[in-house]
């Protein structure tokens, strides 16, 4: 038990260190931040587009295999086990629900818009 709290406190310190980067980096300088809860570390801000890329569980398979060179069945677990790790990150952190639409500006299907159009779409948003 003992470890288990001092892996709590530890990966406090580290959500607080990424926490405070993230505010001096949006602060500073125009930015793109994948992951890392920005998207409620930043909501507060009037100056940001909170974008949240999702996919559907065939196309993250067949990327998975083909990024990692692993089979069909390997892909899947993952996929499972990331997204697993994500939404239990996002909710001890943010006491709120992963990849729920209301927490973004803007969400997109890869699988049905392909990544160019993901692309045009967030830079479009961006110039805006």
């Amino acid at each position: 038990k003992e470890s288990s709290a001092a892996s709590d406190v530890y990966k406090r310190q580290v959500y607080e260190a990424q926490r405070k980067v993230i505010l001096e980096i949006a602060e500073n300088d125009s930015c793109v931040i994948i992951g890392r809860n920005a998207d409620y570390i930043l909501k507060d801000r009037t100056d940001v587009i909170n974008i949240f890329i999702h996919a559907d569980m065939p196309e993250k398979v067949k990327r998975i295999c083909r990024l990692y060179n692993v089979t069909e069945t390997e892909a899947v677990a993952m996929t499972a086990d990331i997204d697993k790790r994500r939404m239990t990150n996002y909710r001890y952190y943010t006491d709120q629900k992963w990849g729920m639409a209301r927490n973004y500006t803007l969400t997109l299907n890869s699988s049905q818009l392909g990544y160019d159009m993901c692309e045009k779409i967030i830079m479009e948003c961006a110039q805006q």
